[in-house]
């Protein structure tokens, strides 16, 4: 699985922006790299609960994107 997110700096000044994206599988990669957590999962789960934090500056007027990926397993 994939995933992007965008977003958008509409200010008139420099700002960070803190985003939070919980998923269940196991995290592949980030670009940017994120901080990754790994959550309590329950006990008949397969694939474990992640959660991902991105801080990025992000210049006036400017535009980012973030992408990730993770491998979800499922049962038959």
């Amino acid at each position: 699985m994939r995933g992007t997110l965008k977003a958008t700096n509409f200010k008139d000044k420099n700002i960070t922006l803190t985003i939070t994206k919980e998923l269940s599988g196991e995290v592949v990669k980030t670009a940017p790299v994120a901080k990754v957590e790994q959550t309590a999962r329950g006990l008949k789960k397969v694939n474990p609960k992640s959660v991902l934090t991105w801080e990025v500056p992000i210049k006036s007027r400017d535009k980012i994107q973030i992408d990730y990926g993770y491998k979800v397993y499922v049962r038959d």
